[in-house]
């Protein structure tokens, strides 16, 4: 009989590590969409919108990234590495970068929220 895979088998390894460092290239996009585009929306008011979508997006990729991430540090439990040896278990392995993730995507993801936020307190006209 054969061992259930380890948390972090279950994801391909690449999908992991996009998971839990996607919220940073996200939040950049947020910013810069914003900082390109509310001059822009100045003039033309009608364009507002892209704005709100911007933050839409930009936060669900955030959230998607997150969720994976927090399912990976849920599978893996309670692990705790054997403090006597130097090898570190898969299980250990997952939750680290399950709990890595979790970290940056909350973290980008009340960055494009606060940024998104500004939004509706842009002055117009000056």
């Amino acid at each position: 009989m054969t061992a259930p895979a380890a948390p972090l088998l279950r994801y391909n390894t690449r999908l992991v590590w996009l998971a839990a460092l996607i919220g940073i290239p996200a939040w950049i996009a947020h910013l810069t969409f914003l900082a390109a585009m509310v001059p822009y929306t100045d003039d033309h008011p009608e364009w507002d919108w892209t704005l709100h979508a911007a933050t839409a997006v930009t936060a669900l990729v955030t959230l998607a990234g997150a969720a994976l991430c927090f399912d990976l540090w849920r599978r893996a439990g309670s692990v705790e590495p054997d403090t006597d040896t130097a090898d570190l278990n898969p299980s250990a392995l997952s939750r680290f970068i399950g709990f890595f993730g979790l970290a940056t995507g909350v973290t980008n993801l009340v960055l494009i929220l606060a940024e998104g936020s500004y939004v509706f307190f842009v002055r117009r006209g000056g």
